[in-house]
This record gives C-alpha cells, structure tokens and sequence, in this order.
C-alpha cells in the first residue's frame, strides 16, 4: 500500500501541471489512513484510487457518490489491468456501489462478467490515472 501511494505521489507530483495547478506537491500535506478491518492481504493494486484521493483533495472536489477506482500504474502512468476483476466487481457492489472505474485494458475481460453484475453496476473506463480522476470527480 506504501509502494501504491508513492507511485501515486510520484505521477501526480510530474503532472500537476494538467490540473492547470502551478504549485507542486510539497506544498501540500498528504495524509492517508488506510483500514483494513478484515485483515485483507490486498492492498497493492491501488494507486490509481490513491491519486482520485488526492486530486480531489488539492481541488476541493468530491469523488461522485458510490463510486470505486480500481487500478494500478506504473510512475510513468501507464495502466495494469485490474486482476481478479469479477470478485472485485462483486464486492464492490455488495458494498452499495453503482459506479466502478476501471482501465481500458480490462474492457476485454467484459464478456466474463455475469449479467447480473453489468445489471448492478455502471462500469466506466479510463485511458490514464488523470482520466480516472477526471471522471471520478467529474471535471468532464
């Protein structure tokens, strides 16, 4: 989870400049309080869902409502597709979402979603960690 946030903190602090900001991460305090109340071993494929956190905060903008990001990236931006992908669609509709983002790469894992999870949830793709955080906080 550590690794998730730097990579997060990393990218954003080399693209601050597409949020049409002038200033930079250091001038900002970055805090993060991650719960784990099932004791998940999981925690690594979220950098993505890290970066919407803080771009929200630095414009004051909050994510949509019943919303999930999942995705991780590289520091240069670039996506992995979202593994486990239906147990996580599963979860995230258990837990009352209706929106899920998700990269562009799993739209290939579409036809092995049941229906019944499609029917529950909007699933909405993005192209790079900036899009993720531009639909998520809908700035489109």
């Amino acid at each position: 989870m550590k690794e998730s946030f730097e990579t997060a903190c990393d990218y954003l602090q080399a693209n601050m400049r597409e949020l049409s900001r002038e200033d930079t991460l250091d001038e900002y305090d970055i805090n993060v309080q991650v719960l784990n109340p099932s004791d998940a071993n999981e925690g690594g494929e979220t950098s993505v869902g890290l970066l919407v956190g803080i771009v929200s905060g630095i414009l004051d903008r909050p994510v949509r409502p019943q919303t999930v990001v999942l995705g991780s990236m590289s520091l240069m931006g670039e996506l992995v597709s979202v593994s486990s992908l239906i147990d996580k669609l599963q979860l995230s509709a258990d837990s009352g979402a209706k929106t899920v983002l998700l990269p562009a790469k799993n739209k290939e894992d579409l036809p092995k979603i049941p229906d019944e999870l499609l029917d529950q949830l909007q699933l909405v793709f993005y192209t790079n960690p900036l899009d993720a955080a531009s639909k998520a906080i809908e700035l489109e």
